[in-house]
């Protein structure tokens, strides 16, 4: 029999439970309010950032750029898949994101979501929107009582979540500073949609991999579905080591977040930092083929007007302020825009932005001024990377590099191996490596009009996207059973006879033959093998072993060295090359500056087709994305050193391939060679040399 102590404590213990119990006791859910407004949105994601954020995702109507990026992750998060969006700042991508989250989990389309931020502040950021929305969203509230009633009812205080009930079952709510558990609600003895799915915050840096959760019924839940947020920062993008590392941190941690059984689907929003970084790579259909990307630029096309009354009239009204006079730099403001109130319709013409409503409706008309503003204030490098996603590297040579899209359709109407009627020279670069030989044919005029003609390999590879990591079939597969410079002394000359016993014709049935070429024998294990091939040949007359020299601002300019005896240079110095004697049997070689002969092809590259000095490639739309890419697999720094500015060459992070640049360049210094000049005269002469008297000294 218990003493009268134990039932008081017995009776006190039951009391407080039964307290505690009625306390953590919320009821059940309010009904839905609008069932018909939630089931809209079930599988509308564009409906439901419309519908249920009115002050934000729905403040304003959507771009077709918006509807696109929306779509993406719309197709993602119903059907799997990995897409990216590379988008300018301002595009609400953030937002949309964290959104598009709720939009998964409390439909029940995904069970466990990870949002993946730059770092830990960034995820940080991300979960405090999300449980904002679910804490104060009146519509979130009325459609999704069974997720958002449980979560008001905690006042925000976590420690309730392990004892909240709803008809005396534990929600099994949590409620923490990276993760958010749904509630677990029952309705008509069903779970709700939402009930139990995770939202979880990490920086791509942190500690990321495994990531599960154990459900309430012992399950052991992984990932099924990642947003990754603006993945780099303005540091990591700028540094090659940090891209490759973050690279690294996708592929081998987030993408494998779902483990083995399951493939994790994955929606990046971002923007192109640098060139070369990690969404630069990533947009790469050749390199990263597995991710389905879209980059948006804010201007699509400028004004007609835009040098003489935007960046002159405009700029200079808008810039005309003290800097220390308080209020004046607002006063040059407003007369700008009456400025651009009056000439509204001229100023507006031609230009095209990506959404109309993204501008400061309190201090700016339109979008297309708001654009503007920003062009003039930051500067057109920090527009061209944080609005068009068009990034310049820092310190390169003042004209803009194509992209490899814009030089892949850079085409003109001539079939491969067709000689354009204005061209008389027909030449050929050779890049001598390991495994394979790199060629490019260009057909060139006599005013340095230049036609890309054919560009491929030798053993021919047989695909269209490749890298020399995975070359198949090899030089030493065509050759068995030799040495190395057997195998490469071979190589050559199959690829030389291929193309030289080749009868090149135009529209009228004129016949050409290839002229001056040039292999590169710079490679130590390929040397000797060229300058046999080049020797021996039966086309030997054609055939120069050539040499690149980085000629750097502080060295000296490669034609201001003292010529030698019997040596030629060309009279057009804008492709600098030297053409030596050489003491084996007579055999002469060149020596070209490759900073220079590249920078000479770019430009070459923007010129426009059909004006003097145009390059352009042959008519195959959509086949020469792997050549674009190896053209632009570098990029110029211009230096200052000794008095002269020079770019200076280097690969760009990530494209190691640049063979084909090589090649076409070698054509070029051979085009060159034969004549070939922007300044519309000879190219080539033989040095002279003064004799010197004899003197007796008897």
């Amino acid at each position: 029999m218990k003493s009268a102590g134990e039932r008081h404590r017995a009776t006190a213990g039951k009391r407080s439970r039964e307290r505690s119990e009625a306390a953590a006791e919320i009821g059940l859910p309010p009904a839905v309010v609008d069932p018909a407004r939630k089931e809209a949105c079930r599988f509308d994601l564009l409906l439901f950032l419309v519908t249920y954020f009115p002050h934000s995702t729905g403040l304003n109507p959507f771009s077709e750029d918006h509807k696109q990026a929306i779509e993406a992750i719309e197709t993602a998060i119903l059907s799997g898949g990995r897409y990216l969006n590379a988008v300018y700042r301002g595009f609400a991508k953030t937002t949309i994101s964290e959104n598009a989250a709720l939009w998964a989990t409390l439909y029940g389309h995904r069970r466990f979501v990870v949002i993946v931020g730059a770092d830990e502040t960034a995820a940080a950021e991300n979960i405090d929107s999300i449980k904002t929305e679910l804490l104060t969203n009146d519509l979130l509230y009325e459609d999704f009582p069974e997720a958002c009633f449980p979560i008001v009812e905690l006042d925000n205080k976590f420690q309730r979540c392990s004892t909240q009930t709803v008809g005396g079952e534990l929600t099994h709510i949590k409620w923490n500073a990276d993760k958010v558990v749904l509630p677990s609600v029952f309705v008509n003895d069903k779970l709700s949609d939402s009930g139990g799915a995770i939202i979880q915050a990490r920086g791509l840096t942190g500690r990321i991999r495994g990531l599960s959760h154990k459900r309430s019924d012992g399950v052991k839940q992984r990932p099924d579905l990642a947003i990754i947020d603006d993945p780099q920062t303005d540091v990591s993008a700028a540094s090659p080591t940090q891209v490759k590392s973050r690279l690294k941190l996708i592929q081998k941690a987030v993408l494998k977040l779902g483990g083995h059984n399951s493939t994790l689907a994955c929606v990046m929003n971002a923007t192109v930092i640098e060139e070369g970084d990690l969404i630069d790579q990533l947009l790469d259909p050749i390199k990263h083929p597995e991710w389905q990307g879209v980059k948006v630029a804010m201007i699509k096309s400028w004004a007609k007007r835009h040098d003489d009354l935007w960046k002159d009239k405009y700029a200079r009204l808008r810039n005309s302020y003290n800097p220390e006079m308080p209020g004046d730099k607002k006063r040059a403001e407003q007369e700008a825009t009456e400025f651009y109130r009056q000439n509204f319709d001229e100023m507006n013409e031609g230009c095209v932005v990506s959404w109309y409503y993204c501008f400061d409706a309190e201090n700016e008309i339109s979008a297309i001024q708001h654009a503007y503003n920003a062009l003039i204030d930051d500067g057109e490098d920090v527009f061209e990377t944080e609005y068009q996603n068009n990034p310049q590297r820092a310190g390169s040579d003042s004209f803009i590099l194509l992209s490899v899209r814009a030089i892949a359709d850079k085409c003109n109407e001539f079939e491969r191996y067709e000689v354009p009627p204005e061209c008389r020279k027909l030449v050929m670069g050779i890049d001598i490596q390991q495994k394979v030989l790199f060629y490019t044919i260009l057909a060139v005029s006599d005013q340095f009009d230049i036609f890309n003609i054919d560009s491929g390999c030798y053993p021919d590879q047989r695909k269209q996207f490749f890298s020399l990591k995975d070359i198949k079939p090899t030089i030493q597969q065509k050759h068995p059973g030799l040495g190395l410079e057997k195998q490469l002394e071979e190589a050559i000359n199959a690829c030389v006879l291929l193309f030289h016993s080749r009868i090149y014709t135009n529209k009228k049935g004129e016949e050409f033959r290839l002229g001056t070429t040039l292999i590169d024998a710079a490679w130590g294990e390929s040397t000797a093998a060229v300058k046999k091939v080049c020797r021996e040949n039966e086309f030997s007359s054609k055939l120069y072993p050539a040499f690149g020299k980085g000629v750097k601002a502080s060295d000296y300019p490669l034609l201001s060295i003292k010529p030698q005896k019997g040596e030629f240079r060309p009279t057009d110095t804008t492709v600098p090359w030297r053409m030596l004697p050489s003491e084996e049997r007579g055999q002469r070689h060149v020596i070209w500056d490759t900073n220079s002969v590249k920078t000479f092809l770019h430009r070459r590259l923007l010129v426009p087709y059909g004006s003097p000095g145009s390059m352009t490639l042959h008519n195959k739309k959509g086949g020469h994305d792997l050549y674009a890419e190896h053209l632009r697999a570098e990029y110029a720094i211009e230096v200052e050193a000794r008095g002269r500015k020079v770019n200076e060459w280097a690969l760009n992070p990530g494209r190691p391939d640049n063979h084909w640049l090589d090649t076409t360049n070698m054509a070029i210094v051979a085009a060159s060679i034969e004549g070939a000049s922007l300044l519309g005269k000879p190219a080539a002469r033989k040095s002279k040399r003064k004799r010197r008297k004899r003197v007796s000294y008897l």
